[in-house]
């Protein structure tokens, strides 16, 4: 499809009913953004960064018109829709988090918004669904493959796939 990118997103939540959120949430980005081509299973994680209740987290391939700051706009007013509120810059439970992984092979870097994801390496629950769903793939700063960023993943906490 002309002009169209594949983007990879991940998306969080543990606060509410966070598969009914997460299935509204693809809804929306269906509506607003473009098709889901692939998803990641659902995967019970434990809270990173902070103390809190587990989260679920998967990974979701969307092919979309925008450009990659229009799409970060629409996350955004995604996540607004359920409730999320951005305060500050510490980690906090959320009912939904929408975190644009790749652009295709694209390295960005603006004030708003840093692709590929920069702290993915350090995060089993970034890292796992991803994983799941392109193993193989080259991030294309590290040069090395995602399940091989998983091996090298210095994160122990707990990731299960449900």
């Amino acid at each position: 499809m002309k002009g169209m990118l594949q983007v990879d997103i991940l998306l969080g939540g543990n606060v509410g009913n966070t598969l009914e959120i997460f299935s509204k949430a693809k809804e929306q980005l269906i509506e607003k953004a473009g098709a889901i081509m692939r998803e990641s299973s659902l995967y019970r994680t434990e809270a990173w960064g902070f103390d809190s209740d587990p989260f679920l987290n998967q990974v979701v391939t969307l092919k979309t018109k925008l450009l990659p700051h229009e799409l970060l706009e629409t996350l955004l007013s995604v996540e607004a829709f359920f409730g999320r509120e951005r305060i500050g810059e510490g980690y906090a439970a959320r009912t939904l988090d929408l975190d644009i992984l790749f652009v295709e092979e694209q390295i960005i870097n603006i004030p708003d918004l840093v692709v590929p994801h920069p702290r993915m390496g350090e995060r089993r629950f970034v890292l796992e669904p991803l994983s799941e769903l392109y193993p193989d793939r080259v991030h294309p700063v590290t040069r090395k493959t995602i399940s091989w960023m998983l091996a090298e993943c210095d994160d122990t906490s707990s990731v299960e796939k449900l």
